[in-house]
Parts: C-alpha cells; sequence; structure tokens
C-alpha cells in the first residue's frame, strides 16, 4: 500500500459530487460529503469525506472532467477507507490494528464512480 501522503501529489481539481446532505442548527443544510482530487502522471487521486455522524451514504462522481484532464478512461487501482462504527474508537496497545485503512466498496461504470461511504468516514482512490 502506498503511503497515503505520496497520493497528493499533482494539481488539485475540483469534483462533481452527488450526495445526500444532513441538517446543521448551525449552518442549515450542508453537503455530507467534502470531495477533491489531485491529477498527476501516474493518474487521479480521489479523496472524499462523509461528515455526517450518523448516516452512512452513497455517492456518485461525474468522473467525465478527470477522465478529459487525465486523457483516458479511468479505473479503479486500489482503494482505501478509514472507519470504524465507534466514532471514540482509537488504536491501543491492547488493540493495536482496531482502527485502520481497509478497501472501500467502490465501482465506475461509464463516466461514474459510485461509493459508499459511513458515518464518519474518510477514502481515497487512485486510478
Amino acid at each position: 500500500m502506498h503511503e497515503l501522503s505520496h497520493l497528493a501529489q499533482g494539481r488539485a481539481v475540483r469534483v462533481p459530487v452527488e450526495a445526500d446532505g444532513f441538517r446543521s442548527e448551525k449552518l442549515g443544510e450542508v453537503a455530507a460529503v467534502n470531495a477533491v482530487a489531485t491529477i498527476d502522471d501516474e493518474g487521479v487521486s480521489l479523496f472524499l469525506v462523509n461528515r455526517s455522524t450518523t448516516d452512512a451514504t452513497t455517492l456518485r462522481v461525474d468522473l467525465e472532467p478527470l477522465m478529459r484532464s487525465l486523457g483516458r478512461e479511468i479505473a479503479i487501482v486500489e482503494s482505501h477507507l478509514l472507519h470504524d462504527d465507534d466514532l471514540y474508537a482509537a488504536n491501543t496497545l491492547e488493540e493495536p490494528e482496531r482502527v485502520g485503512v481497509r478497501a472501500a466498496e467502490a465501482s465506475v461504470d461509464g463516466e461514474t464512480l459510485t461509493v459508499t461511504l459511513p458515518a464518519v468516514s474518510w477514502a481515497v482512490r487512485l486510478s
């Protein structure tokens, strides 16, 4: 597995995302998912964060602008998800692997990436 900071190389690009939102007392209706991508010689890295503390979300990402920038189709080469059902979980001496990175469930169909993110999770994919 790559060191994840290695994936954030290149130039940052906006990512058009369709996903659920949630209501915040302070801010009103807000997007549940934040997304950004970077493009470099190795491909595209897409970084996604589900900010909802209670709900998983399935999102769709329009890959067409990224494919145009890259000059080729995009496929999932690797995926990473950081999440634990317990918001307060931590790695400890007794459980050093409690919270860790695992594969994210994602698929590409044509120009659309679909991925489900659990509540309070972070994901990245490289293509």
